[in-house]
């Protein structure tokens, strides 16, 4: 029986013609096909392009030995292949690239382009000197809350002082502006002329002038004397705002009418009333204590004294009458001559 094998295009037929034995035919054919196919021990390459069709190659690893210049691999699918680790991607190292664990920096300034950026914090660490951010817009940016406007700090403390490097907010303005205006409408003010007087022992009304010339000549005041306690009167409206834990100060102005260092001594005799309340009570004093008038001709003196609103007994909307009166009899009192009082005035405070 005759035997034909192709082997790479050539026919082999045994045995052949005549002869009855395989022999050296065989020998032949075994030959053709050590030439033309692949052994496991890889010591025939292919001889042209190989096309495995529908079937896959299975290996450990593929190793390709083209130089640099041509694509060692051709791939017609765009799916990703899982779990390929490439060294580069589209011809750059991950060193190109920005990570997203932040471990690697920009080399080289980055445009966005008209696209935005968001991130939950934006952090510089460009040293002072350097701004750490470029804006072109003038548009306000809402919700971004500075820390500094213009190298100044904001300040929320309503007492303003005099900081040249603090801001004040709108609020600590007007905080500080309500307060001002309250603490000036609590400044009841009395000056000479503007009192009652009392049936006895009143102190009189006089005019001083002086020798200079211009506009202001003259100047009213309360004459005091200095061996008869002599008084004035006046009256005045508790602020309904009063601060009942704060301290009321008391204010005069004037001066001797001969310039002596010495002593004077006023005693303010108070009393208040409320709605329900009756006014006819006995008053209560608060004296100034000693005070040291000015030695020279003329000069005004200003003198303070306090007490609290809970010791004076003051309340909101009290109906309040005082008597200011000079305790010439008072052996602290040393001034020779009439001391005449200018203004008087009750800071009263508030809350």
């Amino acid at each position: 029986m005759a035997v034909t094998l192709t082997i790479a295009g050539t026919s082999y037929s045994y045995p052949s013609g005549t002869d009855t034995e395989w022999g050296s035919d065989a020998t032949t054919a075994m030959q053709a096909v050590a030439n033309n196919a692949l052994w496991k021990d890889a010591s025939v390459e292919l001889t042209a392009n190989w096309d495995v069709g529908d079937y896959t190659i299975t290996a450990k690893s593929f190793t390709s030995d083209v130089a640099t210049g041509t694509p060692p691999l051709a791939v017609t699918s765009t799916s990703r292949v899982e779990n390929l680790n490439a060294d580069q991607v589209d011809g750059k190292d991950t060193t190109d690239l920005v990570l997203v664990d932040g471990t690697q920096a920009l080399t080289a300034n980055w445009d966005a382009g008209s696209y935005k950026i968001t991130a939950e914090t934006f952090e510089s660490d460009v040293a002072i000197g350097t701004a750490p951010f470029t804006v072109t817009s003038t548009t306000v940016v809402s919700n971004l809350n500075a820390d500094q406007v213009d190298g100044a700090d904001l300040s929320t403390d309503t007492n303003l002082g005099a900081s040249d490097i603090l801001v004040p907010s709108q609020n600590a303005v007007k905080t500080y502006v309500d307060g001002a205006a309250k603490n000036y409408n609590a400044e009841l003010q009395w000056r000479a002329g503007e009192f009652d007087y009392p049936a006895s022992n009143p102190a009189p009304l006089d005019t001083d002038s002086t020798a200079a010339t211009g506009v202001v000549t003259t100047i009213k005041r309360q004459l005091f004397d200095d061996s008869t306690n002599e008084s004035i009167l006046g009256a005045f409206k508790v602020p309904a705002d009063i601060n009942a834990s704060g301290t009321v100060t008391f204010r005069m102005y004037g001066y001797a009418t001969t310039a002596a260092a010495d002593d004077v001594v006023f005693t303010l005799i108070h009393s208040a009333a409320g709605d329900g309340e009756s006014w006819d009570n006995g008053g209560t004093e608060v004296g100034s204590g000693a005070k040291t008038c000015d030695a020279s001709q003329d000069n005004i003196d200003i003198f303070t004294w306090t007490e609290t609103v809970s010791n004076l007994g003051w309340s909101a909307n009290d109906y309040c009458r005082f008597q200011l009166e000079r305790d010439a009899e008072n052996v602290l009192d040393t001034l020779s001559g009439d001391y005449g009082v200018i203004l008087f005035e009750i800071n009263i405070p508030r809350s």
